[in-house]
């Protein structure tokens, strides 16, 4: 009985299956049809990262958006392509700015260089969502971060995770989504194997889970654009797939 209870506590928590896609394309039908879902209609021009690289008080996050790479997943970071370009594209996001002086942004800053898989998922990843979220109603909002972790915004009361947005600096329009400055950073929180990986004193069980980690590219899931010269097909945006072995056998 036991061992069935840990059995399905670790097939819940080891990530059997965590699909890290890129960002999906928008449409603009899809993009009006949300604006009016949450009845906002935006005329703005600046993009979001205008809008945070114009803000003084965001210049530390702004440092970090535009020396931090895009991953698909841990093992391909896109090439010459930032968070700084995803906030100046035409993807809608809505971005939790948090200001100067209330996160350590020196150490952000230098594991851009060293570890930048590990600053998109507990980091900038855990400040944006996909879609324009505005605090404008009696509501409350349990949304998916780009990290993939679940927050809570209450639309009502202007919080986010229970850290309140500042005063008249929140639904900020921007044309590709809205930002919201918070007074200090969103925790990241791990799940259960993402605590095993990191806790020095489970290194050992760390290792032999992370071995049978695996990545695979998913051609089904991927956008495949024109063949090359020798007739194989090349893909203008992919999609790989992060799974762990042991949670066949669990």
């Amino acid at each position: 009985m036991i061992k069935n209870k840990i059995n399905s506590i670790l097939k819940a928590s080891l990530v059997g299956a965590v699909i890290i896609a890129g960002l999906p394309a928008c449409t603009d039908t899809w993009d009006d049809h949300y604006d009016q879902a949450e009845g906002f209609q935006s005329t703005a021009t600046a993009t979001l990262w205008e809008q945070i690289q114009s803000n003084g008080n965001l210049s530390d996050f702004a440092a970090i958006l535009s020396k931090a790479k895009y991953y698909e997943d841990k093992n391909h970071p896109i090439k010459n392509y930032t968070f700084k370009d995803i906030l100046n594209s035409n993807e809608i996001l809505t971005v939790w700015a948090p200001e100067n002086g209330s996160f350590d942004a020196k150490k952000w800053l230098e594991l851009c260089e060293t570890d930048g898989f590990t600053v998109q998922q507990q980091f900038i990843g855990n400040h944006i969502a996909r879609w324009r979220k505005i605090a404008n109603k009696v509501a409350v909002d349990s949304m998916t971060m780009l990290n993939s972790k679940t927050i809570v915004f209450d639309m009502e009361h202007k919080t986010v995770k229970n850290i309140p947005l500042i005063p008249n600096n929140y639904n900020i329009a921007a044309k590709n989504g809205t930002l919201h400055v918070i007074g200090e950073a969103i925790p990241f929180e791990y799940n259960i194997y993402e605590y095993i990986k990191q806790a020095p004193e489970l290194s050992k069980l760390a290792s032999y889970i992370t071995s049978k980690d695996t990545i695979y590219f998913d051609e089904a899931g991927s956008t495949e654009g024109p063949s090359d010269a020798n007739g194989n097909p090349t893909y203008v945006k992919k999609k790989f797939i992060e799974s762990n072995l042991l949670y066949n056998y669990l």
